[in-house]
C-alpha cells in the first residue's frame, strides 16, 4: 500500500506513476492537503477514498493499469497542441481509424487522432473531411470494439490482396477486418471470411463496363475487380 502526498510536484505524470504502482501489485493513494488536520493524517479520508472510488485511490483488483487513463481527465495534467484536444469531438461516431499520410484519420467523421507525446493518452483533432482522400460513403458490417486491450483507439494498417498498389481490397494486418472500395464508396466487414463476400451497394447495382488495368480487368464504373470467368473475383 502506497500513500503518496501530491502537494508541490504539479508536473508530475499522475496517471502514469498510478499505472507503474498497479503493475508492480501496489495500491496507491494520491492524498492532498484536505487529508491532513495540523499536524496529523486523516484516516476517515483514506478509508473513503477507496470505498467511494472516486479517482484518488486505485488498487490492482478493482484496476487496470492498461486501461487506467480513463480514470483521469488529462486536461486537467496536460496541454495539447494548436487544434487538438483529449475529448473526442464526435464521441457518437464509431470511429474507424486508419493511417491517411501519417496521421490516423476515422473513414467515418473524419477525425483525427494521435497519442498525446507527454503522456500518452489519446487525443482528437476534428480534422477537415474535404481533404480526406477516401471514399464519400463508408458502410461498415459487423464492426468490433473500436479500442485496443490498452483502451486506446484501434488504428487498421490496411494491406492489398495481390492486386499491387491499386487494389481495391484489403485486409487490416491488426486485425480480422476487409475493405473493399468502389468509384464513390467504402464497404469494411469484420465478418468476411473471403473477399468474394464482398461487394459495395455501389457494385452490386452497377451495370459493369471491364477495361484492362495493370492487375487484370476492372469495371470502369465502380471499379470492381473481374475475374477470369467475367465475374467478380477477390484474391
Amino acid at each position: 500500500m502506497i500513500v503518496e502526498v501530491q502537494h508541490a510536484n504539479e508536473s508530475k505524470n499522475i496517471p502514469q506513476v498510478t499505472a507503474d504502482y498497479l503493475d508492480a501489485g501496489y495500491s496507491v493513494m494520491w492524498a492532498d492537503e484536505s487529508c491532513f488536520s495540523k499536524d496529523e493524517f486523516l484516516i476517515q479520508q483514506f478509508n473513503s477514498a477507496f470505498n467511494e472510488d472516486g479517482g484518488r485511490a486505485f488498487s490492482p483488483y478493482r484496476h487496470s493499469s492498461q486501461r487506467i487513463w480513463s480514470e483521469f481527465d488529462p486536461s486537467e495534467w496536460f496541454s495539447t497542441p494548436d487544434g487538438w484536444q483529449f475529448e473526442d469531438p464526435n464521441p457518437d461516431c464509431s470511429h474507424e481509424f486508419q493511417r491517411d499520410r501519417g496521421d490516423a484519420k476515422c473513414l467515418l467523421c473524419g477525425t483525427q487522432y494521435q497519442l498525446h507525446s507527454e503522456s500518452q493518452f489519446p487525443m482528437f483533432s476534428p480534422g477537415d473531411r474535404s481533404q480526406m482522400h477516401i471514399a464519400n460513403i463508408t458502410y461498415v458490417r459487423g464492426a468490433d470494439d473500436a479500442l485496443e486491450p490498452d483502451g486506446t483507439p484501434h488504428v487498421h494498417i490496411w494491406s492489398p490482396e495481390n492486386r499491387g498498389e491499386r487494389s481495391t481490397v484489403s485486409t487490416c494486418s491488426r486485425c480480422r477486418a476487409k475493405k473493399i472500395s468502389s468509384k464513390s464508396e467504402t464497404v469494411i466487414d469484420y465478418n468476411a471470411h473471403s473477399f468474394e463476400q464482398l461487394e459495395t451497394p455501389e457494385m452490386q447495382h452497377c451495370d459493369h463496363e471491364w477495361r484492362r488495368t495493370g492487375s487484370g480487368e476492372e469495371c470502369w464504373k465502380c471499379g470492381k475487380p473481374k475475374g477470369d470467368d467475367g465475374m467478380g473475383m477477390y484474391f
